[in-house]
């Protein structure tokens, strides 16, 4: 078991920062696997989320292997980059957690479809990788015009 969410926890936290976790003391969550104790992997979770050197941002990898030599990868974070800085914020706290996992696997839905359009659309362009790239491009296009429709959540309070 390494999931958070099947654990019985008392999580303090101050001035909207974790602050310490632990496992509910035994007999008092009524919760019948962890009775008292959570792994290691749990009880050090604030240390690793707050972590300077935490990844943030997708990478990749611009040296041999073994060197970690990384910079930001600039079209993962175009395409995926702004799904979990923006689409969390759509959904009210009680379903967010399952709104965002709705988008993504949506998201994935559609790449494996367009993995599989993008042989037919290759062979319909004779075979020509510029024509196929610059068509898949516009999928950016796409998300300019939709993004300029979609709601401002800058400064706005989260639903509850």
């Amino acid at each position: 078991m390494d999931r958070p969410d099947s654990c019985a926890l008392e999580v303090s936290v101050a001035d909207g920062k974790i602050e310490r976790i632990q496992a509910a003391p035994a007999g008092t969550s009524g919760h019948h696997n962890t009775q008292g104790f959570i792994c290691n992997k749990i009880g050090n979770f604030d240390r690793r989320v707050y972590h300077p050197d935490r990844i943030l941002y997708p990478q990749r990898r611009v040296g041999p292997k073994g060197e970690a030599r990384f910079e930001q990868g600039f079209v993962a974070t175009l395409f995926f980059g702004w799904l979990p800085l923006y689409l969390p914020e759509l959904f009210p706290t009680r379903v967010r957690a399952a709104g965002a996992g709705i988008a993504y696997n949506v998201g994935r839905f559609a790449t494996a479809l367009g993995v599989l359009a993008a042989g037919a659309l290759f062979a319909a362009m004779g075979g020509s990788y510029p024509k196929v790239g610059a068509i898949c491009g516009l999928i950016y296009l796409l998300g300019l015009i939709v993004i300029w429709w979609a709601p401002d959540t800058t400064n706005r309070k989260l639903k509850e």
